[in-house]
């Protein structure tokens, strides 16, 4: 004899209360759940962080924007904007004629640069390739935040100039590694990853940053 329950289905006493068909039915609705988590948790995650575009402005550099009203500044757009192991991606890259600023943010796998922070354990440096001479300058400001599996670091790096025809890479070291290098001959050390920042077959363009876009520092 069957019966009729509470969801408008009819099942027999004797018969276990889950049937197939439920079960079915729940299965299905919780893979199509689980789908729709990992596709919005892919997609936040492809969202760089907030801060990743703001523009660092040191005294010198507020000191002319108000004096001026304006900051001279390039944005670099390279064809491509990951190393070769996929592991760090540039998120921005601009350059401030006014003070000579060459400024990054990079995005880092946290599973091989786990930035966020630690930064004292590493040294990011910018190397100018310039004809035959090669140029180290490391960073002199450095701003990091974690998200999803990625660490943001955020580095400006003063008194850069660079004609067209120049490289410009940003390399990563760890801290004591450098730091051991009495002559200054870093180009015998071998960095944990780098990363192309300017070349002359790269995307430059003039921008007008708006007050949003900019972020002061001491």
């Amino acid at each position: 004899m069957q019966e009729e329950g509470m969801d408008g289905y009819d099942y027999d006493p004797s018969q276990p209360k889950w049937p197939l068909r439920r079960i079915i039915k729940y299965v299905i609705y919780t893979i199509s759940v689980l789908v729709y988590l990992i596709l919005f948790i892919r997609f936040f995650g492809a969202c760089d962080a907030g801060f990743s575009e703001k523009i660092l402005l040191d005294e010198s550099a507020a000191k002319i924007l108000e004096e001026t009203g304006s900051l001279g500044a390039r944005r670099i757009d390279l064809e491509t904007n990951e190393n070769d192991e996929g592991r760090i991606q540039t998120v921005y890259v601009v350059y401030l004629e006014d003070t000579l600023d060459f400024q990054v943010t990079l995005k880092c796998n946290s599973r091989y640069y786990p930035i966020s922070g630690k930064e004292a354990e590493y040294r990011f440096v910018l190397r100018r390739l310039s004809g035959e001479e090669i140029s180290f300058v490391s960073a002199d400001y450095i701003d990091s935040t974690k998200r999803l599996g990625y660490d943001y670091a955020r580095l400006s790096f003063s008194g850069i100039s660079y004609e067209k025809d120049d490289s410009l890479a940003l390399l990563i070291y760890r801290a004591k590694e450098w730091d051991e290098i009495s002559d200054k001959d870093y180009s015998s050390l071998q960095p944990l990853a780098s990363i192309k920042v300017y070349a002359n077959d790269c995307y430059s363009k003039s921008i007008t940053p708006s007050k949003s876009d900019l972020e002061y520092i001491e």
